[in-house]
């Protein structure tokens, strides 16, 4: 309590003014209280307080950053699965109409080979029949 009451009755002699509590109000030389200490306490966690809220702003405004840039990344992963859609559409469309060119296909060479398998058996009765004209003009 002694040396804190010489603290602060040297502070003025030092340039160096101090804010104390009075006896008078309650306080006692063990309770004096240095105004000019808890200022500079005060003003360093206000300055720190301000600090730490701009290192905030900052990170949100880069978190916002990241996340439109992750928007963008997803919209654009959206577009791409659209046309891998449409794509895949178009080639079970295409897939589905090949296998209807092969029916197709397969039916008008069924036609073919049953046109030509009468052809042959006409060919053969009139190889037949030619033949037969043949042979009898021969004994004739």
């Amino acid at each position: 309590a002694v040396a804190a009451a010489a603290r602060v009755a040297a502070a003025p002699a030092a340039g160096a003014p101090r804010s104390v509590v009075p006896a008078q109000q309650g306080g006692s030389a063990a309770q004096t209280v240095d105004a000019e200490d808890a200022t500079a306490a005060a003003n360093a966690a206000s300055v720190r307080q301000a600090e730490l809220h701009q290192e905030l702003l900052a990170e949100a405004a880069q978190l916002r950053a990241e996340t439109q840039a992750l928007g963008a990344a997803l919209a654009e992963r959206d577009a791409q699965l659209v046309e891998i859609r449409a794509a895949q559409d178009e080639a079970a469309a295409a897939g589905s109409a090949a296998q209807d060119a092969i029916a197709a296909a397969a039916a008008a060479r069924a036609e073919a080979d049953a046109a030509c398998a009468q052809q042959r058996e006409e060919a053969e009765g009139l190889r037949a029949e030619l033949e037969r004209s043949a042979r009898a003009l021969a004994e004739a």
